[in-house]
């Protein structure tokens, strides 16, 4: 099992709790490409790409004020009213979806929750608008045998 922790250390942290807001927690609920045990293989083999482009340009700074305050709110009472759900609605749900639970299929995060992985906090949500995010997880398909990817697999499976 130490070679797990080994594994891992680098980039999600020894104990897999994320490391300086850049990699993903394997602890908590929320895992962008899916949970299943399927999800996990596949993701551990081949590695994954995830882009979220930057629409700094398209929303202006009003816009990007509006939808990382809508963000912070998406779901709550005060969202309906709010004025960054028409830029959401027209922008972000054909990824992130309509209420916020995201798309594993697309890499795109649940973001109706208080879980994140650059930050939830509003400059960083202004942040994550205005310039995009791009993530790598490097492929093991070639640096673990079938049996290290199996229990490695079951070990993260929830």
């Amino acid at each position: 099992m130490h070679w797990i922790r080994l594994l891992n250390a680098a980039c999600h942290g020894i104990y897999g709790r994320w490391q300086a807001a850049l990699f993903p927690n394997l602890h908590d609920v929320d895992w962008q490409w899916g949970s299943n045990p399927e999800q996990i293989e596949q993701s551990i083999r081949g590695g994954r790409r995830a882009q979220m482009i930057a629409w700094g340009a398209t929303l202006g700074d009003d816009g990007v004020d509006q939808g990382a305050e809508y963000v912070q709110i998406i779901g709550g009472p005060s969202a309906e009213s709010h004025p960054g759900k028409a830029a959401y609605e027209q922008n972000c749900t054909a990824c992130h979806g309509l209420d916020g639970a995201g798309n594993a299929l697309l890499g795109a995060p649940r973001i109706n929750d208080d879980i994140w992985l650059y930050g939830g906090d509003l400059d960083t949500l202004k942040t994550t608008l205005r310039q995009g995010r791009f993530g790598i997880m490097p492929a093991f398909d070639a640096r673990l045998d079938d049996f290290q990817i199996k229990l490695l697999v079951a070990l993260l499976a929830r």
